[in-house]
């Protein structure tokens, strides 16, 4: 339960930019569904999630 309040906080924190390309990744969509619902290149998509990943280590450690 802690790691989903952790999780939640995060996604806050993180943007509307890259909560628009974290959850539909979390709920198991491709980077390529992602693209083309976004309307973006997979390579979007991608760097959208490595910033994401080192954000969420950045506040891990915070």
């Amino acid at each position: 339960m802690y790691g989903m309040f952790r999780l939640k906080r995060f996604l806050e924190k993180i943007g509307p930019r890259f909560r628009a390309a974290v959850i539909p990744f979390l709920e198991g969509q491709s980077i390529t569904e992602i693209a083309a619902s976004l309307g973006i290149k997979t390579k979007a998509v991608d760097g959208r999630l490595r910033l994401a990943r080192k954000r969420l280590e950045m506040l891990a450690h915070a």
